[in-house]
């Protein structure tokens, strides 16, 4: 399979325009992401050590200058005067008192580390390495003001080719404000590639590069990556910080989890204790963690508690929703009637456009397909109040989203028709982003989404039957040179049928030349090789090459079974079907109910029993 699951999947054909969030500048190409590792590894070679020796805040100073031992102790002095004299002398010391500054700030002494942030923030925050445009913003970053030096982060962050990250790697590391540091965490998230924390051992004490960190290992190590986050939780539980709505995150992976390993009530419990530290609101004012938490119960309940939920709720549970997730809750248990109150109520108490927006948004990204498309289409249908609001960016989102609601119920020329509206309401300048599970968000041009517009029109084609337009759109699919791997999977194999073998080979090498420079920029990122090993296998091409890049995922990620099953199709191209039945009969051990999987293995027993017969 081309996919690997890491988190719960939002809508594949959502594209967000820039208009409707802030979106980061997403370093994409290979030079940004070999960057990116290159600055982890080396400044983990540097901070590893100071950190781990900062968990005891009164064993011997780190620095070797007799001064600045003498002025930390100074700093402990009983008069004000002394103190201040001190922090002055320190500060003029500049850099080679930073490691000292560093060790006071994880002091049990409040007052001390109070002493330390204020002294550190006025030290140099920039290196001779650092980019022109890196230390200039970097010479404003001592401002005591927090709101201010998160806005640097986003800037650096922003930075063209990467330039920023190694920099924000080391403000994780040094700014004394917990909130700050989670203002970095969100940023690197967003950007991803992660790789070089995946062995760092995180400072237990510090619920910001716990977060990180298990951000890291969640591909290569789940289990660690969770232990991780759960550290980071429970510290927040105790000692909330300013996270900026990034904990909610955080939260969300955990209770993705419960609810992969079948601990639904332990996922609910998530959500409440997240609710109980207190939870951003959406745009009708309902806290988040609620809406999560009703959202499961609609999904798996009643779950236990379920009575106390709904106290919980208070007057919350008349909105949208709320009921909702009532709606399928009951539905899910057999009471018609119930449900089929709650969804009216649902629907009804929606009376806005943005309104219907936003709960279709929701809708659709839980998958609750019949009442998404009802609220979606509602939001089309109704009247704009304000003539002079350009609602485009909606109104093309809300294609966007009804169009992955055709594809989900495999109505291609549906899908084909609302998002070729979208890109009308949009014109040729729109600018489109699409987002991973995990925030990662990155431009898309706009020739790539018209690609998949006329592919789903050639799918409309070939099942009507109807030969000139699928010639039409197929030649309109060629002159855009898609290097989406899904296209050229389905397309390449028509084309070799018809007769077409160049324009085969050149579809399967433009697809293949784009993951392939994503791999050359990571070679150990297990998603990359599933996903080049699956192209190969399904477009029949470069299998000794893509049985090295199946079975390379599989040893960084054992017993997945997305890339097992994509083992076994390399194996049934390269003609080993019996090695094939074994891998896919392991992988639905791991995901028996898979129904794809349970097809892949009729598949491979078949072929199986006829060694001569080639793959298909």
């Amino acid at each position: 399979m081309k996919r690997i699951k890491y988190y719960q999947q939002i809508p594949p054909d959502y594209y967000v325009g820039a208009a409707k969030k802030v979106r980061s500048k997403t370093p994409q190409n290979a030079l940004a992401a070999s960057i990116f590792a290159l600055a982890l590894a080396v400044l983990l070679t540097v901070v590893s050590t100071a950190v781990a020796s900062t968990v005891d805040a009164n064993s011997q100073a780190v620095s070797a200058d007799a001064r600045v031992v003498n002025l930390i102790e100074q700093l402990k002095a009983d008069d004000a005067a002394s103190r201040q004299s001190a922090a002055t002398a320190l500060i003029t010391l500049g850099q080679s008192a930073r490691p000292a500054i560093l060790k006071l700030l994880r002091s049990q002494d409040p007052a001390l580390r109070q002493q330390a942030a204020q002294i550190l923030l006025k030290l140099p925050w920039y290196i001779a390495e650092d980019q022109p445009i890196v230390r200039e913003l970097l010479r404003r970053y001592g401002t005591p003001d927090v709101d201010s030096r998160r806005i640097l982060v986003r800037d650096l962050a922003q930075l063209d080719h990467g330039d920023g990250l190694q920099a924000l790697f080391r403000l994780l590391i040094e700014d004394p404000s917990p909130a700050v540091q989670w203002t970095i965490v969100q940023w690197l998230r967003q950007i991803g590639n992660l790789d070089g924390l995946r062995t760092f051992e995180p400072d237990p004490g510090n619920s910001r590069m716990l977060a990180i960190c298990g951000y890291a290992k969640r591909v290569t190590d789940p289990s660690a990556s969770i232990d991780d986050l759960r550290r980071c939780a429970e510290l927040e539980f105790v000692d909330p910080n300013d996270d900026g709505g990034e904990f909610a995150f955080v939260i969300r992976i955990l209770a993705d989890d419960a609810c992969e390993q079948n601990h639904f009530d332990e996922a609910a419990d998530w959500r409440r204790r997240e609710f109980a530290r207190g939870s951003d609101p959406d745009d009708s004012g309902v806290p988040v963690a609620l809406i999560e938490l009703f959202a499961l119960q609609g999904d798996y309940g009643p779950l236990k508690g379920f009575d106390a939920d709904l106290r919980l709720a208070g007057d919350d549970i008349l909105k949208p929703k709320l009921q909702y997730a009532l709606a399928r809750l009951y539905r899910r248990n057999g009471d018609a009637a119930r449900a089929a109150a709650a969804q009216r109520t649902a629907f009804i108490a929606s009376t806005s456009r943005m309104q219907r927006y936003d709960v279709g948004e929701f809708l659709s990204t839980h998958g609750w397909d019949d009442f998404a498309e009802s609220e979606l289409n509602a939001y089309l249908k109704m009247d704009r109040t304000d003539g002079a609001i350009d609602t485009r960016q909606e109104d093309a989102n809300v294609n966007f989203l009804l169009a992955g609601l055709a594809v989900a119920r495999g109505d291609d020329f549906a899908a084909a028709q609302a998002k070729e509206q979208a890109m009308l309401l949009l014109g040729k300048d729109a600018d489109l982003h699409r987002q991973d599970p995990s925030g990662h968000s990155w431009p898309v041009p706009n020739s790539a989404i018209w690609a998949e517009i006329y592919w789903r029109y050639l799918r409309a084609a070939i099942s009507q039957h109807n030969e000139p337009e699928t010639n039409r759109r197929l030649e309109q699919l060629l002159q855009l040179k898609p290097t989406d791997s899904d296209i050229a999977i389905d397309v390449v194999p028509l084309l070799h049928q018809r007769g077409r073998d160049v324009d085969a080979n050149l579809m399967f090498q433009w697809s293949f030349d784009d993951l392939k420079k994503g791999l050359d920029a990571n070679l150990d990122d297990p998603d990359k090789l599933n996903g080049l090993a699956w192209l190969c296998a399904k477009s029949d091409r470069n299998l000794p090459d893509a049985l090295i890049w199946a079975e390379k995922a599989a040893a960084l990620v054992p017993n997945n079974s997305a890339i097992l099953d994509t083992q076994a199709e390399v194996n049934f191209h390269l003609g080993r079907p019996e090695e094939s039945v074994r891998l896919e009969t392991a992988a639905i051990k791991i995901t028996p109910d898979d129904p794809f999987m349970k097809k892949q293995l009729e598949r491979f027993t078949e072929a199986a029993k006829h060694p001569a017969t080639r793959p298909a």
